[in-house]
């Protein structure tokens, strides 16, 4: 619900500068470097340039095995000045998604043009699956277009075991959701890990 009134105010990059500082300090008390972080970025600071800013971050890239930056799918991306930009990350070592994909702005030809690493599927095609709907169809063909532009493919709003094996025979390889987990403070995610490798269910 915020994201929009983020948006409307003009107040992205603020928002996102907030968010990478939160991402930091949380390093000074835990230790995540065994696993990826992504980030929420909004196509206006890809198209303004300030998510260049994010270059001088090196001590995030040296935190994590990868660190992925998530556009959102809210406004159109122009093809120059966004494979500039997006270029610059991916040369520095940042990885690139395209969030919600089906849903906003993006479509074949833009996939075609700008570099991402990833292509996430938005969870309105995943619920579709159990109507067997129209939405649900488009799943192989996004699969096979993904495989061809060498892009991964990520489910997002799997909620159920049917939904997980379904995805699966349609090759998509990754997968996030209330199946998998909630949302959670990073404490609660540690001791959950701890309690996972102690083989205590």
């Amino acid at each position: 619900e915020f994201i929009p009134v983020v948006r409307d105010m003009g107040l992205t990059w603020s928002f996102t500068e907030n968010v990478v500082a939160g991402v930091l300090s949380e390093l000074h008390v835990n230790d995540f470097s065994d696993f990826k972080m992504s980030i929420n970025i909004f196509p206006a600071d890809v198209l303004s340039g300030d998510v260049r800013k994010l270059l001088s971050k090196t001590d995030l890239l040296a935190a994590f095995p990868e660190v992925c930056l998530e556009v959102i799918e809210d406004q159109y991306l122009e093809k120059k000045i966004a494979l500039e930009n997006i270029c610059q990350l991916l040369d520095a070592g940042f990885t690139i998604a395209i969030d919600d994909f089906g849903t906003g702005y993006s479509n074949f030809k833009q996939l075609n043009t700008l570099p991402f690493t990833y292509l996430k599927i938005d969870r309105r095609f995943v619920e579709a699956m159990e109507d067997e709907s129209i939405k649900s169809c488009l799943i192989p063909h996004i699969v096979s277009i993904a495989d061809q532009l060498n892009m991964k493919i990520i489910a997002e709003g799997v909620e159920l075991p049917k939904q997980k094996e379904l995805l699966k025979l349609l090759g998509v390889k990754y997968a996030q959701g209330l199946l998998f987990g909630k949302p959670m403070p990073s404490k609660e995610f540690l001791a959950m890990l701890v309690i996972s490798k102690s083989g205590i269910t």
